[in-house]
């Protein structure tokens, strides 16, 4: 998007390295290998088909539903968008199941990376059903594919958001660990892994601050004191590889990101590194179903360490009771439930009407620096979402 582009790097931004290190074993997981990345237009997705091209896989089947993206994905890689009978660029929706199986079967993966996903936060709060069809429906359609057709290992791309989730976004993430372990197979291992925003991707905190700043605009902050975990995005993609190699079955992996960073002291730096004067900060308050501060692991769950220093490790219980809530939500999805509906399926029943339903939801006063404080939504657990609804 014009207007976007970065003037500081993201690794300058967070004060370290982007550049990722790999093990004998990651390489050894790739190398040689037939891999197939959902989401392969995204910034994480086009990242891992860079690493695992460098890594040596014998081929790397990209998969998105942007075709503008997978375009521009060819140029860079190939230098030229002749899509032929025999390319590995596929335009495939992974919420359609039989395309996927097809799809599968033709390529044969030995590993498959899924980062195909609705990832905005307000966007899919205000459009549920895209976000549960997308989110929960697409990562189920790749994993019955995986396990129809004996995929050795499939790895869902998953957020901190799931963490004690709180948003649609967290919730149909969280869902979509639960259908990974819930599928998982003696051979077809299925993890997921988690971690928080990863600096300098498409649709962003950086671009747009980047934006607002060469404009002189002021930045608009949802809360003074709001902090989020940040990774670069080679670092991400690298420790996800990591963490595959890792894989034996209902596990989620949290990547070490570093102690979380107040978001007003990234506008800061960012001032600071290009020679700009600190921008006015408008506060408008916590959006729908965001939080102050996110988590690693949520309240209920126990993780450990791993051989890796920067990988950390919870199991998944296989959920009884999941399939009837996929299909309580397939019911709605399909039926064409207004969002509030969705929004109830994914809440407790305590909350039947969440005050921050997007056609009920008050729009929030703008204030300055000076006066300006937000509430955390409330929060949800875990278990309220496998009773029925």
């Amino acid at each position: 998007m014009a207007g976007t582009e970065l003037e500081v790097r993201p690794e300058d931004l967070l004060s370290r390295t982007a550049d990722p290190v790999y093990g004998p074993e990651a390489r050894e997981l790739i190398a040689g290998r037939t891999v197939l990345i959902t989401g392969a237009g995204g910034s994480i997705g086009s990242e891992l088909v860079r690493q695992c091209l460098r890594l040596g896989a014998a081929r790397v089947h990209k998969v998105d539903v942007d075709e503008t993206a997978l375009f521009e994905l060819s140029l860079e890689l190939y230098d030229h968008a002749l899509f032929g009978a025999d390319s590995d660029i596929h335009l495939v929706d992974v919420t359609d199941q039989r395309a996927m199986s097809r799809l599968v079967e033709r390529t044969r993966p030995d590993v498959i990376f899924h980062a195909a996903a609705k990832k905005h936060l307000p966007l899919t709060q205000s459009s549920p059903d895209l976000a549960v069809r997308t989110n929960v429906f697409g990562t189920e359609s790749v994993i019955r594919a995986a396990v129809e057709h004996r995929v050795a290992r499939v790895v869902n791309i998953s957020t901190d958001k799931a963490a004690d989730p709180t948003s649609v976004l967290g919730w149909t993430k969280r869902l979509a660990e639960l259908v990974g372990a819930y599928h998982g197979t003696s051979t077809t291992r299925i993890s997921s892994v988690r971690f928080g925003n990863v600096l300098g991707s498409r649709g962003s905190f950086l671009p747009a601050l980047a934006h607002t700043m060469r404009r002189g605009q002021p930045v608009r902050l949802t809360h003074l004191e709001a902090s989020r975990y940040f990774m670069t995005i080679p670092e991400a993609a690298g420790l996800v590889i990591e963490a595959a190699r890792m894989s034996t079955e209902n596990e989620v992996f949290v990547l070490d990101m570093g102690e979380p960073v107040r978001i007003l002291d990234l506008i800061t730096r960012y001032a600071a590194l290009t020679d700009r004067p600190v921008p006015e900060i408008q506060v408008t308050g916590l959006r729908p179903g965001e939080k102050l501060h996110e988590e690693l692991f949520s309240g209920a769950e126990r993780h450990h360490e791993t051989t890796h220093a920067r990988i950390s490790v919870t199991s998944v219980a296989r959920q009884a009771g999941l399939e009837d809530v996929l299909a309580h939500l397939r019911r709605l999805i399909v039926e064409g439930a207004p969002a509030e509906a969705i929004l109830a399926a994914l809440a407790p029943a305590t909350i039947q009407a969440p005050a921050w339903a997007p056609k009920h939801a008050a729009p929030r006063p703008v204030t300055t620096i000076r006066s300006a404080r937000g509430r955390v939504a409330p929060r949800v657990r875990p278990s309220a979402l496998l009773r029925p609804a």
